[in-house]
């Protein structure tokens, strides 16, 4: 048998672990509650057709759903971590809508960047991409703030 095929893959495992060390990134991790989630406002009987959009909209971002809970409004998703060169694989989403109608969406976990600053940003912009999609999907009248 060949060797060199063999070889060659040890050396490519070998570069893809170290690849971290010199990229000059490296993880952050933000605590659920550590950072202002992003909100809006839904009239109370928007709340049910809100709460199901807000799962295909998660699923649109690659977060998968584990904790569905629809009595309370509230969904707890994971993102896939297979994604290829994806700083947010370990991250989690959560969104709850009260009932009065205020919508929250909040981004926590572990990501892989080159500054805290990239970090925080990127967890921001994904809090309000999945809030506007939510929105968007429900088709609902919406005050974000």
């Amino acid at each position: 048998m060949n060797s060199a095929p063999r070889s060659i893959c040890a050396v490519g495992s070998l570069l893809l672990v170290l690849s971290p060390l010199f990229s000059g990134c490296s993880y952050y991790h933000v605590h659920p509650g550590a950072l202002e989630p992003s909100r809006a406002q839904v009239a109370p009987e928007e709340r049910a057709a809100l709460w199901r959009s807000a799962i295909g909209a998660l699923l649109d971002q690659g977060y998968v759903p584990d904790v569905l809970n629809e009595a309370a409004s509230f969904i707890s998703a994971k993102r896939r971590e297979d994604f290829e060169n994806d700083p947010l694989a370990k991250t989690l989403a959560s969104v709850y809508i009260s009932p009065d109608g205020a919508v929250r969406v909040e981004v926590s976990g572990v990501g892989y960047f080159a500054s805290e600053k990239q970090f925080l940003n990127a967890i921001g912009e994904r809090q309000r991409l999945i809030l506007d999609l939510i929105l968007n999907r429900s088709g609902g009248a919406t005050r974000p703030h």
